[in-house]
């Protein structure tokens, strides 16, 4: 039987999904969705941070998505693996600001959390690598008014 506190790590062998979505108040959604299946790992986007309400939203990009590369792929597979949640969490509410979402999704398996700010609830303070990744890539390649993307 396996300790109380063992994780099944993340490997190439599994598919799952993530998404991260971001509300802030007087700006546009944004998001972003990676989904590992068959040895490689797609991204898909939703607007970019920091758009202004008055532009039209976009939704979530069609296709095949981004290939995310191998490194960035390790690396997400890794900061998953090490993240340990308390069901017991304590968060801030707010009025102005910015709520977020994650969903996880490995096999029949899911979990959705949300909390609101910069503010993560002190049991989830182990997302915060995973999320500033993800945050990071909603900036490099989200969706801008112009129809371009910031990506290199």
């Amino acid at each position: 039987m396996p300790k109380p506190d063992a994780i099944d790590p993340y490997t190439w062998q599994d598919e799952f999904t993530l998404v991260l979505k971001a509300s802030p108040s007087w700006q546009l959604d944004y998001g972003i969705k990676l989904a590992l299946s068959g040895k490689s790992c797609r991204l898909w986007t939703k607007n970019a941070p920091g758009i202004d309400a008055f532009h039209p939203s976009r939704p979530f990009t069609r296709g095949s998505g981004n290939l995310l590369p191998r490194a960035e792929t390790d690396r997400i597979l890794a900061l998953l693996s090490q993240v340990r949640l308390s069901a017991s969490a304590c968060g801030d509410l707010g009025c102005d600001g910015t709520t977020y979402q994650l969903k996880v999704v490995r096999g029949s398996m899911s979990i959705d959390l949300e909390w609101w700010e910069g503010t993560m609830p002190k049991g989830w303070v182990g997302l915060q690598p995973l999320i500033e990744v993800l945050e990071d890539y909603c900036s490099k390649y989200g969706q801008r008014p112009d129809g371009g993307q910031d990506a290199d």
